[in-house]
């Protein structure tokens, strides 16, 4: 892994200084800085996010799985070390609003979606069946992770009888 001082080198090159922040000029996807580099343990040609890259060399240690770089100030090029924090995707979504479309999306999913209450004869067709789940959830209208609850019996369990099991008591 690369220092901190041989990130700005490495920087240098590839960023402009502006107002304060080093704004990477190459290659960005969603407005994300990237970079094509050869990984040095594997030795293949890769794409880094440099922000992330960057972060990591600056703290000495990796950026969470399910967390983002960003900039602290919205700059959506900004590679300056200093200026880097990480969050979480709920943390940068939080005080966002949804785009018409991505409204329309929604409203539509939930429309299309079926809210049917399967019978106990289709939960047990549902549970018997030897297909695959997704068949199974097409032709019940339902979800295939519905489907896979069922199966393991974590919703619409049966209720048996209270006393079935314990047996003939000896007389």
């Amino acid at each position: 892994m690369r220092t901190i001082a041989e990130w700005r080198q490495w920087l240098a090159g590839r960023a402009s200084r502006d107002d304060g922040c080093l704004v990477w000029k190459l290659c960005k996807r969603s407005g994300v800085p990237q970079a094509n580099w050869i990984n040095p343990q594997s030795g293949k040609k890769e794409t880094i996010n440099v922000r992330r890259m960057v972060f990591e060399a600056r703290e000495g240690r990796p950026a969470h799985k399910n967390a983002c770089v960003v900039c602290k100030h919205g700059n959506g090029g900004c590679v300056e070390p200093s200026h880097l924090i990480e969050v979480t995707r709920g943390e940068m979504a939080r005080g966002r609003k949804l785009s018409a479309a991505a409204r329309a999306r929604m409203t539509a999913a939930a429309r299309t979606r079926k809210n049917i209450k399967l019978t106990q004869e289709q939960v047990r067709a549902i549970r018997y069946s030897s297909e695959p789940s997704h068949v199974v959830a097409e032709r019940f209208g339902v979800s295939k992770s519905h489907v896979c609850g069922i199966r393991s019996n974590k919703w619409c369990r049966e209720a048996g009888d209270p006393f079935a099991g314990l047996g003939a008591r000896a007389a």
